[in-house]
């Protein structure tokens, strides 16, 4: 690596509060943090232009997705449905697996509508998503909120009435647009 590229990274480092750089004969480098999100944040473009991108990409594809399910879906995916929104409750203190959970029962929602295409670009979308707000410590939806979201739409695929299932999901994901852009986009 040339020396070039090393001061680059550690100025980058430095920016991000990550390390103190002192010059001169007593000078040196020395770590204030290991918490590299912000720095990667920054490298991988992450920014509100680029989560409003993937939140508009996301709900074309989550509707149609569901829309279809409400015609396609067996008992048994919309039981799917139902249990893994059941299954978050005792997963509030492991936000992980939370995220993981809910983020399955998205892709469940939209698997069961039976075309490969939207759930292929859906799967891509929810991807983005975990990846994009992994570094930022706000955007969270408060956990009870979630499992209301997923019920509410659990049930309304469950009813198989296409107006009722738009109105859930609009608020379903809604609230993460809220959160994370601080406006609605549907």
């Amino acid at each position: 690596m040339s020396k070039h590229v090393l001061r680059e990274a550690i100025e980058v480092l430095r920016r991000a509060g990550v390390v103190r750089v002192k010059r001169g004969n007593n000078g040196g480098t020395q770590v204030l943090s290991t918490d590299l999100r912000p720095v990667l944040a920054g490298l991988a473009g992450t920014t509100r232009t680029t989560i409003r991108s993937i939140l508009e990409a996301r709900r074309p594809l989550e509707l149609t997705g569901a829309l279809l399910a409400v015609r396609r879906a067996d008992d048994a995916e919309l039981e799917q449905l139902i249990t893994l929104a059941d299954k978050l409750e005792p997963l509030f203190d492991l936000p992980h697996e939370f995220l993981q959970t809910d983020a399955l029962f998205h892709l469940v929602l939209v698997r069961a509508g039976r075309n490969s295409l939207i759930a292929e670009f859906h799967e891509r979308v929810i991807d983005e998503i975990l990846i994009a707000t992994a570094f930022f410590p706000y955007g969270r939806i408060d956990p009870h909120d979630a499992i209301r979201h997923q019920r509410s739409t659990a049930e309304a695929i469950a009813s198989r009435n296409p107006q009722r299932v738009r109105a859930a999901l609009d608020d379903h994901l809604g609230a993460l647009e809220v959160a994370l852009l601080g406006e609605q986009l549907g």
